[in-house]
């Protein structure tokens, strides 16, 4: 058994008996840990790693569309689901979009893994805010980007100052 390889598992030297005298193997895994094995575990196929394997497979299948733990919600969920909210509710922002007729395009309006996709093609990272390059389109693909706060607030700035000079409403 020495030198033989069992899924992740290679078998280094016996180090004794179970306690119904089956025989333990030492064994290292692929991972860098060591796990004690019986010959029949190792021949039937039944342990092929330290317990790595199964921490890979259960981490996977707590995993949402891939993307976020089951039960917790990635950033770019809040992103999206504020983005909505903003184009829809009254109550959130009536005066600076849903008055103006700003919307969600329906691709992203129905859609979280549309926008995720988008998002994580077009450099989104944590702390970056999502901004209408047109103050006056709608959030879809072609109209958004990704910016920091503070750019964000500059590019704000300077769009006051020019809605003053064309003599447009002062937004607040």
């Amino acid at each position: 058994m020495i030198g033989q390889k069992f899924g992740r598992l290679i078998v280094i030297k016996e180090c004794g008996r179970t306690r119904h005298q089956k025989i333990l193997w030492q064994c290292l895994c692929e991972c860098g840990e060591y796990t004690n094995v019986t010959t029949g575990a190792l021949n039937s196929g039944h342990t092929k790693s330290c317990g790595c394997y199964h921490r890979e497979r259960a981490s996977i299948a707590n995993l949402k569309h891939g993307f976020a733990r089951v039960g917790k919600k990635h950033p770019l969920y809040f992103v999206w689901r504020t983005m909505k909210n903003r184009c829809t509710n009254p109550t959130v922002g009536s005066k600076y979009y849903l008055d103006k007729g700003i919307r969600v395009c329906p691709e992203w309006s129905s859609s979280f893994e549309s926008f995720k996709d988008w998002a994580l093609a077009s450099g989104y990272k944590e702390g970056l805010a999502i901004d209408r390059i047109d103050n006056d389109g709608y959030y879809e693909p072609s109209n958004c980007q990704w910016l920091t706060r503070a750019e964000n607030c500059r590019k704000a700035v300077i769009e006051r100052e020019r809605d003053k000079c064309l003599g447009k409403s002062a937004r607040k």
